[in-house]
């Protein structure tokens, strides 16, 4: 049953982009089902900052991921830095277990200590423990000392490439916005000019990576991997599955801002069948970002999927669409458990069958 175009979408999605706390595995049982909750509802639109559903942590996965800002496309950073005001904020780990799970009647054992009361399926509002950057907010901040910094180690003859190491690598993104802010005011330049006239090849790159909003970083990312010849399904899949639906309506917004057309349409130029209508309706940013898991769906989920792959000749692909690009991570977790029990096999042996 496997589909050539979108092997690499559901290998890097069933592994949710290797999320920073881990989603562990579910346990035998869920919480019950009150009386009055039925089948999966309608997805609706998560709130920016910290993404409801576990963001799906870090996305680096397979070949030449894209990564977050202040990460050249290759190379691996888990996580977003803290935001400034339009960005995206940072995400959020991902509670271990279900409902039901041993120790937790209704509640979900969050990373370490943390557990996430009103897990059950009648639960609305919980929030995921915070993820756990691998760069953190530098306290207390100084950015016009900093601004100071970055100035001198530019000014004169040569470049001073340590001190600028030092600053920009050990501020988070909404700390070297505010340093470029601040740069600015005192002296007039723009950072990011000043870096780039300072330093060439992949150095002077990241520099100019580190400092671009979450937005911006995304769509150039995505702009890059569809512009000249030949397309890198990698870094789209990799960006558009493992980002919330408000980062995802930020994203599209912010490539039409910069390129002056529309990210959907680029896509669809580049791509084809299910593969396309994938990743179109992952732009669409529709996903539930709930955390309730309820029992009977899962089971449902899980035959459909069944039914669409190995339980037939040949294979629904929209099916297989439908279920991954709108049911929360939560539930397909347990969904894909719950596949195992039904094939004997994993859904990702199954989808590379």
């Amino acid at each position: 049953m496997n589909v050539p175009d979108q092997t690499n979408f559901f290998t890097f999605y069933l592994g949710y982009g290797a999320p920073p706390q881990g989603y562990g595995a579910p346990p035998q049982g869920y919480a019950s089902a009150p009386p009055q909750q039925g089948a999966y509802g309608a997805p609706h639109q998560g709130a920016y900052g910290a993404p409801q559903q576990g963001a799906y942590g870090a996305p680096p996965q397979g070949a030449a991921p894209a990564g977050y800002p202040g990460q050249v496309p290759g190379s691996k950073v888990a996580g977003y830095a803290s935001a400034p005001p339009g960005a995206y904020g940072a995400p959020t780990g991902s509670p271990a277990g279900y409902p039901g799970a041993a120790g937790a009647t209704g509640v979900v054992a969050g990373a370490g200590a943390v557990g996430i009361a009103g897990m059950s399926q009648n639960s609305t509002g919980a929030k995921p423990p915070k993820g756990k950057p691998t760069v953190k907010p530098v306290s207390p901040f100084k950015p016009d000392q900093d601004a100071q910094i970055l100035r001198k180690a530019m000014k004169g003859l040569g470049t001073d490439e340590k001190s600028i190491i030092n600053v920009v690598c050990n501020r988070t993104l909404e700390q070297r916005l505010e340093i470029g802010r601040r740069f600015k005011a005192i002296f007039g330049r723009d950072l990011v000019k000043d870096l780039k006239s300072e330093t060439s090849g992949c150095f002077k790159d990241i520099l100019n990576y580190m400092h671009m909003p979450a937005a911006e970083y995304d769509a150039t990312t995505i702009y890059k991997a569809i512009d000249g010849i030949g397309t890198n399904e990698a870094h789209i899949i990799e960006i558009l599955a493992s980002r919330t639906n408000k980062e995802i309506h930020a994203i599209t917004k912010e490539y039409t801002r910069k390129y002056g057309r529309g990210m959907e349409k680029d896509i669809k130029g580049d791509t084809s069948g299910h593969f396309e209508k994938l990743l179109i309706a992952l732009c669409k940013g529709q996903r539930d970002e709930s955390f309730n898991v309820v029992k009977s769906a899962v089971e449902q989920d899980a035959r459909a999927l069944y039914q669409a792959g190995e339980g037939r000749w040949g294979t629904d692909e929209h099916t297989f669409n439908r279920i991954l690009i709108s049911k929360s991570i939560y539930h397909l977790r347990a969904v894909f458990d719950e596949y195992k029990k039904l094939s004997k096999r994993t859904i990702s042996e199954a989808i590379d069958s």
